[in-house]
């Protein structure tokens, strides 16, 4: 079969009426979890998708009546300003698509910034193709600000990175995240844990990363829990830093950015045997790495359903209550923090 299948052959498999289908779909709290789950399975089985036609109908006549442009139905902006993505910034794409398809809708990238096309330009492109569902990817280097005609859109921010203006965000839960590396290396049996990051880093998660280890630092004793916040500095000065720092407060492990583990070999100490290492992105470090996932792709799928929520809703412009949706991460086990063994 070729045709697209509907909400009503979901209800025909079910046994139920299509208003149950669409409010069962949606998690409607009126509808059993029983009933829920019959019809997710359902779904599931029938390979259907949301037609984004249908589900954007009444914001789109809305839109119309206002006298706007009409809305170019299905697509949903992408717009980040790196031009070049790392591991971290893949993972948060392929998450955003693949919901983006599993929704019906598609997800176009758009390249804003010096050189290319400025805020207000990319405004103007969208706003006459019609497209009003607008993901932020982290905005590269330190926290900043974008400027877009945020009244004729509907969008969401990933992270941080973007201080202004304050728009619905979805982001790592940072702070949990760090606090699980700490539990999980100390019930590893790592007693002297030091953590560094740098400033910037800091800034762009909202401080999380120095709340949590000014937490554990209370909990257990500075000598324990030792931190170094990297300034602004050149790669190799930091290294320097990072050296003496290593060789004054003498870790049995290390939690921090994935050069950090190449630092410490590079200056004689064996990892994992003699410090262990954790990083605070597996994304970034390899699968060799120790640390925390921040699952990437859970955040990138989150911020897709967050913007369709409001196309659908019909919610353009900027909120006066931003919500923020935080996606929490995992310890993920590698060859760089193994058991101490007798700990």
């Amino acid at each position: 079969m070729n045709r697209r299948i509907s909400m009503a052959d979901v209800a025909a498999e079910t046994g139920v009426s299509i208003s149950t289908v669409s409010r069962a779909l949606k998690n409607h709290p009126g509808i059993s979890g029983e009933t829920r789950e019959r019809v997710r399975q359902a779904a599931e089985r029938l390979d259907y998708r949301p037609d984004p036609f249908i589900s954007n109908l009444v914001s789109a006549l809305a839109t119309r009546r206002r006298g706007e442009g009409a809305p170019e139905i299905g697509t949903i902006a992408y717009i980040e300003r790196k031009k070049e993505r790392n591991v971290f910034d893949e993972s948060l794409f392929r998450g955003a698509q693949e919901q983006a398809l599993l929704r019906g809708y598609r997800l176009e990238c758009f390249s804003p910034g010096p050189g290319r096309m400025t805020g207000r330009r990319l405004s103007q492109v969208l706003y006459h193709r019609g497209i009003r569902g607008v993901c932020l990817a982290p905005l590269p280097g330190r926290p900043g600000h974008m400027t877009l005609e945020w009244e004729r859109f509907c969008s969401v921010a990933i992270g941080y990175s973007m201080l202004r203006p304050s728009i619905h965000r979805v982001s790592p839960h940072h702070f949990h995240n760090l606090l699980l590396a700490l539990r999980t290396l100390r019930r590893l049996g790592y007693r002297r844990v030091a953590i560094c990051f740098d400033e910037d880093t800091s800034k762009r998660v909202s401080d999380a990363f120095e709340a949590a280890v000014l937490l554990f630092q209370q909990r257990y004793g500075k000598l324990d829990f030792p931190m170094l916040i990297f300034r602004r500095e050149p790669v190799a000065q930091k290294r320097l830093t990072f050296e003496r720092w290593v060789r004054r407060v003498r870790p049995d492990a290390v939690l921090g950015p994935w050069p950090c583990e190449g630092w410490l070999r590079m200056i004689g100490i064996s990892v994992p045997e003699k410090v262990g290492f954790a990083a605070l992105g597996v994304e970034a470090g390899g699968p060799e790495c120790s640390g925390i996932s921040e699952k990437a792709e859970e955040v990138g799928r989150v911020t897709v359903d967050l913007v369709i929520h409001q196309i659908q809703a019909n919610e353009v412009g900027l909120s006066r209550n931003p919500r923020v949706a935080m996606v929490e991460g995992e310890w993920a086990p590698g060859l760089t923090a193994p058991p101490r063994m007798g700990a």
